[in-house]
């Protein structure tokens, strides 16, 4: 038995644009505001700038970001790192034949892990709660004066790991 679509999914079938543009406010020590629209959008009383960003993977406890490697970019994530930072995911809904009519909402708030710079910048974002953040000189690049023996069960609360 056939089903008919309801008008509105109808009508948004046939719209322009079916995806939904995203907003980033990315927390380096000055905040960036980002969007993968071709334009700047007004949100909060912050213009997102149209930066070349993209997010092409968005679940519930990771996200994918990527930047074009221009050397504004280039500079500010070789200079300020991106590990720990924290990111804001907004997915804004437009309609671009009525502009003022928008919709804006958070969907993801993470923070920002290693950044892998190849022909674009590709950004790891971790969800903030599952998130474990500790301080960089305990897990970055690490001087070991003693390893465990190959199969050593440590165990720590509720988790345990076994070495390898």
């Amino acid at each position: 038995m056939p089903k008919t679509l309801s008008s509105t999914l109808t009508a948004a079938i046939a719209a322009n644009v079916t995806t939904p543009i995203y907003l980033a406010r990315i927390g380096f020590s000055a905040e960036t505001y980002d969007s993968t629209w071709g334009a700047a959008i007004a949100y909060d009383s912050k213009s997102y700038i149209a930066s070349g960003m993209s997010i092409p993977q968005l679940s519930d406890r990771r996200a994918v970001m990527e930047l074009p490697a221009t050397n504004t970019w280039l500079g500010l994530i070789l200079n300020e790192d991106t590990r720990d930072k924290d990111i804001w995911l907004y997915r804004h809904y437009k309609d671009v034949a009525a502009s003022p009519t928008s919709d804006t909402v958070l969907v993801f708030r993470g923070i920002m892990d290693e950044a892998t710079i190849d022909d674009r910048i590709r950004i790891e974002i971790i969800e903030a709660s599952s998130a474990k953040q500790f301080p960089p000189t305990l897990i970055d690049k690490p001087t070991f004066n003693f390893l465990p023996v190959a199969g050593t069960r440590i165990e720590w609360g509720n988790d345990t790991v076994i070495v390898s």
